[in-house]
């Protein structure tokens, strides 16, 4: 097979009016099945939820071990293929781009044959490794690392913040979009590497991050916390019997949940409408409506609740 190449906008694949755009090269050493309109999306959707600036694009090669090997040793003196490296673009201080030009936010080289073969730390799987070298490589471009043990933490919860946007934007693509005619994961097992699609504790640990990201980014949320542990302080010193404990536990996550849904959707409609739009202020409206009445019902219930426990007289 010999050297592709491929060029994807974001409008294309159903990413909105973004401009951006992504040139991909696969080198007929590479024997793995790589999901390229995946992949592309996945980018592409990356350079929006980072707030890359507009236009912009991106390169992404995929290439054989010995390619990999001769590139370690030219710019990092490595004598072996890893599996991602990447290449900042940019100008000489005596050059400046014009307005009408690209940000080239520069370059992404993976190989994989080595994502197969490294380790991970999970028994994830070929399409989640894609997702992870992907996240990884722009952040990288994006002048973020990890030369210490903060700037890792620092770069991994980002890494784990984006891929979640990322699963939930896919998961309500629509079944018709263009490009690819289902809002489907590619299937792993298409691939050399057939594994099951992540680990459990990958799931658990995506999803924890994702808590993290709506407490750590939305004011609203932190509000949530401190009633939360006013409540559950509250109930502990009333001595609620089970029923009202699982009454407050209930509405507790009832309202966390609403207000994670919310905050899922406002991002979800920024980027598939950065202008305004009518419906894009329906639908953050509605889902705003959805938290309103939550706690409304939450309040009324814990009402209900503390008021019965302190038994005054006069109220039942």
């Amino acid at each position: 097979m010999p050297d592709q190449s491929y060029t994807f906008t974001a409008d294309e694949l159903g990413l909105g009016n973004r401009q951006y755009e992504l040139q991909v090269f696969v080198a007929q050493q590479v024997s793995q099945n790589i999901p390229l309109d995946y992949v592309g999306r996945l980018a592409l959707f990356l350079m929006a939820a980072c707030q890359v600036e507009e236009p912009a694009e991106l390169s992404i090669a995929f290439v054989g071990a010995s390619l990999m090997q001769e590139m370690n040793q030219q710019y990092r003196g490595i004598d072996k293929a890893t599996d991602i490296l990447s290449f900042e673009s940019g100008f000489d201080d005596d050059e400046q781009r014009s307005d009408s030009q690209p940000l080239a936010l520069g370059d992404i080289v993976i190989c994989p044959e080595a994502v197969e073969q490294g380790f991970y730390g999970e028994e994830l799987d070929f399409i989640s490794k894609l997702e992870v070298l992907v996240v990884h490589g722009i952040l990288h471009l994006l002048s973020l690392d990890h030369e210490n043990a903060q700037e890792a933490d620092a770069m991994e919860a980002k890494e784990d913040a984006l891929l979640g946007q990322w699963q939930a934007f896919y998961a309500g693509l629509p079944e018709e979009n263009g490009v690819m005619p289902a809002a489907v994961r590619p299937n792993s097992s298409e691939n050399a590497n057939n594994k099951p699609a992540g680990s459990l504790k990958q799931s658990f640990k995506w999803a924890f991050s994702g808590i993290w990201e709506a407490v750590r980014t939305e004011r609203n949320m932190k509000i949530h916390l401190v009633v939360a542990l006013a409540a559950l302080i509250a109930s502990a010193l009333l001595r609620l019997e089970a029923l009202a404990w699982a009454l407050v536990v209930l509405c507790i996550a009832f309202v966390w949940s609403t207000e994670m849904i919310n905050t899922a959707i406002e991002h979800v409609v920024d980027l598939a409408s950065p202008d305004i739009h009518p419906k894009a202020k329906s639908a953050k409206d509605i889902a705003a409506g959805v938290v309103l009445v939550s706690v409304i019902a939450s309040v009324v219930i814990g009402l209900i609740v503390f008021v019965h426990a302190l038994d005054w007289p006069g109220l039942w």
